[in-house]
C-alpha cells in the first residue's frame, strides 16, 4: 500500500512540474491569445477597370499594418473579384513581420449574384462565420454614382462610379439591396467607407441608416488612386474619424491632381434631420435665381449633386427664421467630420477633366433641385419621401 501511494504521489508531483513548466513557457515567450473585437471587410467587386487599383489599394493597407507592427484586436478580410463570375474572399493576418493572405473561400458565380440581396447576405455569412467578431465595418471599392438606380449612365469615362459606361448594369448593386443583406445577416457596421465618387450624399446616407452608424466617402469624383491607405489604415481601424479626413486631406493637397473631398456622416442623424426638412420644404420652394448660387458638386451639364447646407440655405429665404438655426445645428451631428481640397474636378461630360472651386462645403450632397433627366426618379427616394410627404 505504500508503495502504490508512494507512486500516486510521484505523478501528481510530476503533473504540478508540467504545469509550472509550461506556464513559465508560456509567459517566458509572451505569447498571449488575441481576443479579436473587430472585423473589417473590404469589399471590392467587379469594375471593370478597376482591377489594379484597388490591388494597389490592398497593398497600401498592408504597409499600413506592418508599419503599426500588425492589426492588434482587429481583423482584416478582403472580398476581390478577379473577373465578372470569380471572387476570392481572404482574411490578411500579420506574422514575421509581414503580412500573409489566408484564402477563406473561392467563388464561381454562374451570373453576377453579388449584385443580389441573396449573393450579398451569402458572402457577408461567410465572413461573419470567418471571424465571429462582436463588430464589424466595410470598405467598398468599386465604381459609385451615389442614389442613382442601377442602369444610370453618368458618361463618366475616367473615374470611380458605380454605373458609368465603363461598368455595366449587371455589374451595379443598389444601395437598398446592400442595405437589406446587411439586415439579413444581423451585422450592422461600425462604419462603410465607399471608396467610391459621389457616395456622400443624404439619399444613400438615410438609405443606409439602419446599416450603418457612420458613412465614409466622397461628395466628388474620387482619384483612380482612391483612399490613401497607407496614411488613412490605421486610423480608419481605431475609428479615428478626425484623422483619418486629416491624412486625406495631407495625401492629396499634395498629389500630382490634388482634388479630393471626404466626409463622415452620421446616419443615426438622418431620421431627424428627414423630419426637419419636410417642415422647410412644406413651407419654402427654391427660388430659379437663387438655385444659381447653390454650390454644385459635380460635372454634369445640368447638375446632379448639390451642397446640401448651401441649398437649404438659398431655399429657405428668410434668414432669421428658426428653422434654419435648427438645420444648421443638425448638420454639425450629421457631418462630424470632413475635409476637401480648395478644388475638384470632374470628367462628367467633360472628356478634358474640368476644375471647379469649393465655394461651400457641408460635406453633404442632396439632389433634391436637380432638372436632369438621369435623376427623375429621385422623388422614388425613401429620402424622398421622408422629406416631402
Amino acid at each position: 500500500m505504500r508503495g502504490a501511494r508512494r507512486g500516486v504521489q510521484d505523478i501528481i508531483l510530476l503533473l504540478c512540474a508540467a504545469v509550472v513548466m509550461l506556464t513559465a513557457c508560456h509567459k517566458e515567450d509572451g505569447e498571449q491569445p488575441v481576443i479579436y473585437d473587430e472585423t473589417l471587410l473590404m469589399y471590392m467587386p467587379w469594375t471593370t477597370n478597376l482591377t489594379n487599383n484597388l490591388q494597389q489599394n490592398i497593398i497600401a493597407m498592408k504597409r499600413a499594418i506592418q508599419q503599426a507592427g500588425g492589426l492588434g484586436t482587429k481583423r482584416l478580410l478582403v472580398f476581390i473579384a478577379k473577373s465578372s463570375t470569380q471572387a476570392d474572399l481572404y482574411e490578411v493576418k500579420y506574422s514575421g513581420g509581414a503580412c500573409i493572405n489566408d484564402t477563406l473561400h473561392r467563388y464561381t458565380f454562374p451570373e453576377t449574384d453579388y449584385t443580389t440581396a441573396e449573393g450579398l447576405t451569402s458572402i457577408l455569412t461567410d465572413a461573419l462565420e470567418a471571424t465571429n467578431t462582436e463588430k464589424y465595418s466595410m470598405i467598398i471599392g468599386c465604381h459609385g454614382s451615389g442614389w442613382l438606380p442601377v442602369g444610370k449612365d453618368l458618361k463618366a469615362p475616367k473615374r470611380r462610379a458605380f454605373g458609368t459606361a465603363s461598368a455595366t448594369p449587371r455589374y451595379q448593386t443598389e444601395i437598398s439591396t446592400l442595405a437589406r443583406a446587411i439586415d439579413n445577416v444581423q451585422m450592422p457596421m461600425q462604419f462603410i467607407l465607399f471608396d467610391d465618387c459621389y457616395m456622400a450624399g443624404i439619399e444613400v446616407a438615410y438609405e443606409l441608416r439602419n446599416a450603418t452608424h457612420y458613412l465614409i466617402g466622397s461628395t466628388c469624383e474620387i482619384m483612380d488612386y482612391g483612399m490613401p491607405y497607407e496614411q488613412c489604415g490605421i486610423p480608419l481601424l481605431a475609428h479615428d474619424y478626425y484623422m483619418t479626413c486629416q491624412r486625406f486631406y495631407d495625401f492629396y493637397s499634395s498629389y500630382s491632381s490634388p482634388y479630393g473631398t471626404l466626409s463622415v456622416i452620421d446616419c443615426s442623424q438622418t431620421e431627424q434631420m428627414a423630419e426637419l426638412m419636410k417642415r422647410i420644404n412644406a413651407k419654402y420652394d427654391i427660388e430659379d435665381s437663387r438655385l444659381t448660387n447653390v454650390q454644385v458638386l459635380d460635372g454634369c451639364t445640368v447638375p446632379l449633386f448639390f451642397d446640401m447646407g448651401s441649398y437649404v440655405h438659398a431655399l429657405v429665404t428668410d434668414p432669421s427664421d428658426p428653422l434654419l438655426q435648427e438645420f444648421n445645428s443638425l448638420m454639425k451631428l450629421l457631418v462630424p467630420h470632413g475635409c476637401h481640397t480648395p478644388n475638384y474636378v470632374s470628367y462628367l461630360h467633360i472628356r478634358s477633366g474640368a476644375v471647379f472651386p469649393i465655394n461651400t462645403y457641408s460635406g453633404i450632397t442632396i439632389s433634391d433641385p436637380t432638372q436632369n433627366s438621369e435623376a427623375t426618379s429621385v422623388n422614388a427616394t425613401s429620402w424622398w419621401a421622408a422629406s416631402h410627404q
